[in-house]
Parts: C-alpha cells; sequence; structure tokens
C-alpha cells in the first residue's frame, strides 16, 4: 500500500483533552479530524483492502439477469422480486449460518498476539427490494420454517442450527459486558467512548470491512475497558488495536499496520500498537469468539422474511446503537430483535409475528424495555454523533437514516 505522508501532526495524541469538547476539537488523532481536512485527502490515497461481504446485496441484479435469460441459473439461490407477508409462507432470504462463529472459545497457548482468522458469516445474502411504503400485513398465526428451502444446502448446517443459536444464547449472557465499568475509568467518560466509536465507524467504512469486524471491535473495546483502567491519551490507541484484532479474527485481508498508524495521524507507531495489541489479547485470554448483535442479526432477520429495506433499516438501528452505553444493559440477542421490530414496524409489516417468536424465543413485552431507549436515542439525533447518520442515508444503504422512524405507540413519524 501506498500512503501520504500527513505533514500536520497533532501535538495533543488521542483523547487528553476538555471531556465537554466536540469530536471537530480533539484533533486528527481523536476523532473527527482523522478522516478530515489533510487527513482525509490523504486516506484517499490509502489502497484500503475490501471484504467479502456488504450489507446491501445484488439480488435484484440476480434476478434480472437470470430473466433476461430466460431462466435461472442452474444452481442458483435468488429472491423473489416480491416478499410476502412475515408468516404466509413466503421464502425466507438465504442467510449464511452461524456455525463459523461458533468455535471453541478457550484461551489459546500461544504467546504472541496473532489472532487465527475465521470466516465469519457475509449478510443477508438473497433479499428483495420491496416498496418502502406499503400497507400493514396481516400475519398468519402458524409459524413458517425457515430452514426448510435450505435442508439441501451444506453451509446452511440446518441439523443443528437451532443448537448452535441455544448455545450462542448461553454465551451472550456469560460474555455481557457490565454497563458499570465507567465507574472504575478515572479518565474515560461515556461521551468519549460514544466519540471514539463514531470515529471507528468513518475507519471501517473507508477499510472497507465487513460488518461483524465493527461489532466485534465495540465488545472488545469494552471488555477491555472492563479489565483495565485506559488514559485519555490511549483510548483511541485501544480503539484501533480492537479493530486490528477483530479484523485479524473476521477478515481475510485486515489493514495493514502502518494503515492504522496513518489514520490516526501518527498519533502512535507501529511499535504501540502491537505492544497494545499483545497487550489486549492477554486481557482478554484471547477470547475473541463471542456473539454480538450482527450474529444474532443475520438469523432473526431470515426469520422476519425481510427485504432489502427492513434490513438495512435493521442494520442501521443496529448499528447506531452501539454507541450508547445504555444498549450494555440489554444482550446482544435483545436488541438485535428491537432493530427488527422497529424496522418492520415502519416498513408497514407486523411488528411482531409467531415466526420470529419461534425463532427469538422473545415475545414483544420482553422487547419493551428496550424499544423504549431505543426510541429516547433517537428521539436525541442531531447531536455530534453524526457518522452512522451519515453512512445509512447513502443511496449504497438505502437512504434509510433519512426516513423519520417511530417505535412506541405514542411516536410520531
Amino acid at each position: 500500500m501506498h500512503t501520504r505522508r500527513n505533514t500536520a501532526v497533532q501535538e495533543n495524541a488521542g483523547f487528553g483533552m476538555d471531556e465537554n469538547a466536540k469530536p471537530s476539537d480533539l484533533g486528527a488523532a481523536a476523532g473527527k479530524a482523522a478522516l478530515g481536512g489533510g487527513a482525509k485527502k490523504g486516506l484517499g490515497g490509502v489502497q484500503t483492502r475490501r471484504g467479502l461481504r456488504d450489507i446491501t446485496n445484488k439480488a435484484e441484479e440476480a434476478v434480472a439477469e437470470g430473466a433476461g435469460k430466460g431462466g435461472k441459473k442452474p444452481g442458483a439461490r435468488v429472491a423473489s422480486a416480491s416478499v410476502g407477508s412475515a408468516d404466509t409462507g413466503a421464502a425466507a432470504p438465504v442467510v449464511p449460518s452461524a456455525a463459523s462463529l461458533v468455535v471453541a472459545s478457550s484461551s489459546s497457548s500461544s504467546s504472541s498476539a496473532a489472532v487465527t482468522q475465521t470466516t465469519a458469516p457475509a449478510a443477508p445474502a438473497a433479499i428483495s427490494s420491496a416498496p418502502a411504503s406499503r400497507p400493514i400485513r396481516t400475519a398468519s398465526r402458524t409459524p413458517t420454517d425457515i430452514d426448510q428451502r435450505d435442508a439441501d444446502e451444506p453451509l446452511a448446517v440446518t441439523e443443528y442450527v437451532e443448537d448452535l443459536y441455544v448455545f450462542l444464547r448461553e454465551r451472550e449472557i456469560a460474555t455481557k459486558v457490565d454497563r458499570g465499568y465507567m465507574d472504575s475509568q478515572p479518565n474515560v467518560n461515556e461521551r468519549m467512548r460514544s466519540i471514539l466509536i463514531d470515529w471507528l465507524v468513518e475507519v471501517h467504512l473507508k477499510f472497507k470491512l465487513v460488518p461483524d469486524t465493527l461489532y466485534l471491535t465495540v465488545y472488545l473495546i469494552d471488555k477491555y475497558l472492563e479489565l483495565e483502567t485506559v488514559t485519555r491519551q490511549n483510548l483511541q490507541l485501544v480503539g484501533v488495536t480492537a479493530m486490528l484484532l477483530a479484523s485479524k479474527y473476521e477478515e481475510i485481508y485486515p489493514p495493514q499496520i502502518r494503515d492504522l498508524v496513518f489514520i490516526t495521524d501518527r498519533a502512535y507507531n507501529r511499535d504501540q500498537i502491537l505492544e497494545m495489541e499483545s497487550t489486549m489479547a492477554s486481557a482478554l485470554q484471547f477470547r475473541l469468539t463471542v456473539p454480538t448483535i450482527y450474529c444474532f442479526l443475520l438469523r432473526y432477520l431470515k426469520a422476519a422474511h425481510a427485504d432489502k429495506k427492513i434490513v438495512q433499516l435493521s442494520c442501521y438501528v443496529a448499528e447506531r446503537m452501539l454507541q450508547e452505553v445504555s444498549m450494555l444493559d440489554y444482550l446482544p440477542s435483545v436488541v438485535a430483535c428491537c432493530a427488527i421490530y422497529v424496522a418492520r414496524k415502519n416498513m408497514g409489516r407486523t411488528c411482531w409475528s409467531p415466526t420470529l417468536e419461534k425463532y427469538t424465543k422473545y415475545r414483544v413485552e420482553d422487547l419493551m424495555p428496550c424499544l423504549c431507549e431505543i426510541s429516547r436515542v433517537l428521539k436525541q439525533e442531531g447531536g455530534d454523533l453524526e457518522a452512522v447518520k451519515k453512512k445509512f442515508s447513502s443511496s449504497k444503504f438505502g437512504s434509510v437514516a433519512t426516513m423519520k422512524v417511530s417505535i412506541l405507540p405514542d411516536d410520531s413519524p
């Protein structure tokens, strides 16, 4: 890779500034400026690595191509151009299995910080476009079998996919981060964490990393802060190192360290990042196999028979909630369910269905506390945290962030 040296090196590296400062005041190495001004121009010259997956897909192109040739290609699996109601027997979108997510989470005997790479599940792979507005559909009272169509697909592991998610539901409880960890951090507060994640969302997008990497990055940051005391100057170092660890775990081609040095405006050097990588991996006991919100989102979107807009809006809500410490009060599976609930409600679908209740094991009543918190957060939009909203306001992600979202009965869209 070729990088362009940024001559404007900040003297104040990291978050060692006033806690009330805006992201733009935190310097190129600490927040927005790392992706704006000269640094942003320089980043454009960095040859970033492209992951294998993206949130959106090209199901429509596959349908059009098959129609142009008089039929579907042998072995091709594409979604219908119109999606039925959530429980009318419509075929569910093809969603990768979670088999690759469930591996032994025992501590590694390796003394180095290098982490074995595994392939994470892709974004929902065959979802069809649907109109943004539609009348509310009435769901069938009978749950559908979302795995029936994949019975002959080895990678779908339909024989034991349910067992996998039973295991993941157990692991999410065991690996849950305590929200109160901030009380033991004298130099870091919740707002600084939110600003850090806001910056990492932009870095993640610039490097074209897979969604799994971002969710795992945030978990590693929270878990490390729960275990160790971190100074303001090193908070960004923790963030960029967590992304390096998550990339090694999830990506085929993780970002190179020299690119991470550049993206921080050279606030940290190669040796500092490698040292922090070793420190973090040891503190975490090399346990990087954890169920994240995105892990459950993949499975539950399949149960929701989600079209493209529902997928995009669900991902927007889930990604926006990564910035909120208050979401640590809820299990990842609950947040994933709430994101789908919000998307279905605002896309004119019935908010919840027997099929979703069957596969998530949650009722609407179980989701209400988390839904109330999500409603509160989204009503306060318009502050300094703008990376996720800007990302999902683009046409690539369906411009879903520009929608007026209602969640609770008394919310006005």
